[in-house]
């Protein structure tokens, strides 16, 4: 009988060290269900009307549905009458989806520790708005055969597809501007670049999940944008001495986007470290924040220190602040390496790095936790390549 079979399951269980106090109660509840409704073997239609009918979140329902899962593949082994309910992670749904439609298709781990990434890679170059109706297709039936899960789930969606291009047009327009010399070379330059302006505010209006990539088209252009200013104030106040623009940058508070990770935690500690010891730091979401007096965003679309160029928001906030320790200019190279993948500067730290900080991102859900735990990996690292010098 099933319900004897659940006390013998948890007793084997517990013999080998595990508590298992609520699966006890879960797996008892389970069974009574079952024989109410006539079962003498764990039945998959069973499980998961049992589990929907006592399950009030998406989470507490795989928990459950795991359990039975488990609890049914001992008895399996035993009796093959017994059917294993199809327990599959709220991460690997959309992947299922597709290698279902034979649509070949990679999962991979964010690097936050709270998710992950599908990848679909096509044999030929598809337009953007195909990608994304393959995209809505596959969501669609996804959250059909597993509506528990809900399309919040879904945090980005072929985000990349229209940002890139602007990116290598931005690096071919900036090419050009290295070679032009006469004037009406440099005034096409100012009109590509205003085009340049014009594409990445319709992407933006219509990029909901904040590409990361537009950071890096945001930061190129405005790069191009002001290698061609003609207003000399402009130009004075930006070659205004490192130490003044130092001195404006204490008493401050510095916003930065939520769910920190290499870029954004290094900066956090760079600026309380060298800038600003008593600095506040806040966080928002990605896009649409409006800064309030006195507020300075960093790693932030349209932040007063954040991609520019090829360039990570450390290295741009490294470099406004005149900070010219070689010690900080090792570490720019390794978080520049993590964060933008481009192996720039081949740095062997960068590696081994990475995963601490992705572990720390996977331990801690809180931004401020991430900051504390990011700063003493830093402050080694500081130490090391100074004395190293030495």
């Amino acid at each position: 009988m099933l319900t004897d079979d659940v006390d013998r399951y948890i007793e084997l269980r517990r013999s080998l060290g595990f508590k298992l106090a609520k699966t006890a109660r879960h797996l008892a509840a389970f069974a009574r269900y079952a024989v109410g409704r006539g079962d003498t073997h764990v039945r998959r239609e069973t499980a998961i009307a049992w589990t929907a009918a006592v399950s009030s979140t998406p989470r507490s329902h795989q928990r459950r549905l795991g359990e039975i899962a488990l609890f049914a593949r001992f008895l399996h082994a035993e009796d093959r009458a017994h059917e294993v309910p199809h327990h599959h992670p709220n991460h690997r749904a959309l992947l299922d989806t597709c290698h279902a439609k034979g649509i070949a298709a990679a999962l991979e781990r964010s690097r936050s520790g709270n998710g992950g990434h599908v990848w679909i890679f096509f044999s030929e170059p598809v337009p953007a708005r195909v990608a994304r109706q393959l995209g809505a297709a596959l969501i669609t039936e996804t959250m059909e055969k597993r509506p528990e899960i809900g399309f919040t789930s879904y945090d980005r969606f072929f985000p990349n597809q229209d940002t890139m291009p602007l990116t290598e047009n931005a690096r071919a327009l900036s090419a050009r501007l290295e070679t032009a010399v006469t004037q009406e070379e440099k005034v096409d330059a100012r009109t590509q670049i205003s085009r340049l302006r014009k594409r990445l505010a319709n992407v933006t209006a219509i990029d909901f999940f904040g590409a990361s990539s537009r950071l890096t088209a945001e930061g190129m252009i405005a790069e191009l944008e002001a290698s061609v200013a003609e207003d000399k104030g402009m130009a004075d106040e930006l070659q205004q001495s490192a130490s003044q623009r130092a001195a404006e940058l204490k008493g401050r508070t510095w916003v930065t986007r939520k769910g920190v990770h290499v870029d954004r935690i290094a900066c956090s500690w760079l600026i309380r470290r060298f800038i600003d010891p008593d600095a506040i730091i806040r966080f928002a979401p990605g896009k649409g924040y409006v800064p309030k007096p006195g507020e300075l965003r960093f790693d932030m679309f349209e932040g007063e220190f954040t991609h520019e160029g090829d360039r990570c928001s450390f290295e741009v906030l490294l470099a406004r602040t005149g900070l010219s320790d070689p010690a900080l200019q090792a570490i720019a190279e390794i978080v520049h390496d993590i964060d933008l993948k481009d192996g720039k500067f081949a740095r062997d730290e960068a590696a081994g790095i990475a995963r601490l900080i992705a572990g720390i991102a996977m331990a801690n859900s809180d931004d401020e936790q991430r900051i504390a735990q990011g700063a003493p990996v830093f402050d080694n690292l500081y130490e090391y390549f100074r004395k190293k010098r030495g």
